[in-house]
């Protein structure tokens, strides 16, 4: 998944009342140049799309002003297509692939996202908060080590976004800083962490 995404939810007292709302806020930040986005940071959509997941962010707090609205972004797992995925079975075909270098973002593994969220929710957490996997990396940076964590021997070339033309724009940085996780006592482990224990489930899962 490219860009930003998110959750939203509301829990009550009791942990059997809890309400979930759900929202995808993806691309709602460009973002600086080598420091990760805040929490409190101005929301700056790139494209249709990503307004109206902003805009979405808005009216859920209007509506749900105690809630917590979670911001991911590069989701993978072994339920779904993702990004590793992808790449996996592209190099089943290929001797080498182009992946893009001008794009940094935290790839976020969906089972250490899925514990976060409930300790969030069972802290009773309000606001905005950003959880991804520790570290940052460009998409071909993403690919080089699921190749080599898959110990395959495709080539895996750097590219730009202008030899690989998309629908919409996509963020040249979207990484999120963890300090509004680490506030909560949380901190998600590294990337190539999470990467290589998705690779090992998606084996044991073949």
């Amino acid at each position: 998944m490219c860009g930003i995404c998110g959750v939203a939810f509301q829990s009550k007292s009791s942990e059997s009342e809890s309400r979930t709302r759900a929202m995808a806020v993806a691309m709602a930040h460009r973002g600086p140049d080598g420091e990760g986005i805040l929490a409190n940071d101005p929301r700056a959509p790139l494209n249709v799309y990503g307004r109206s997941k902003a805009e979405a962010e808005v009216q859920i707090i209007q509506m749900l002003p105690e809630c917590c609205i979670l911001r991911t972004s590069w989701l993978f797992g072994i339920h779904g297509k993702c990004f590793p995925d992808t790449i996996l079975k592209a190099t089943a075909s290929r001797p080498a692939i182009d992946v893009v270098d001008d794009q940094r973002g935290s790839p976020t593994y969906t089972a250490d996202l899925a514990r976060t969220i409930i300790q969030l929710c069972r802290s009773g957490t309000k606001g905005i908060v950003h959880a991804t996997n520790r570290g940052d990396c460009s998409w071909f940076e993403f690919a080089r080590e699921i190749v080599a964590g898959a110990r395959l021997n495709t080539m895996v070339r750097p590219t730009t976004s202008e030899h690989l033309v998309r629908p919409a724009q996509r963020p040249k940085y979207s990484v999120l800083s963890s300090k509004s996780l680490q506030k909560h006592g949380i901190e998600m482990p590294d990337w190539q962490d999470a990467l290589g224990r998705y690779l090992l489930e998606r084996n044991s899962a073949s």
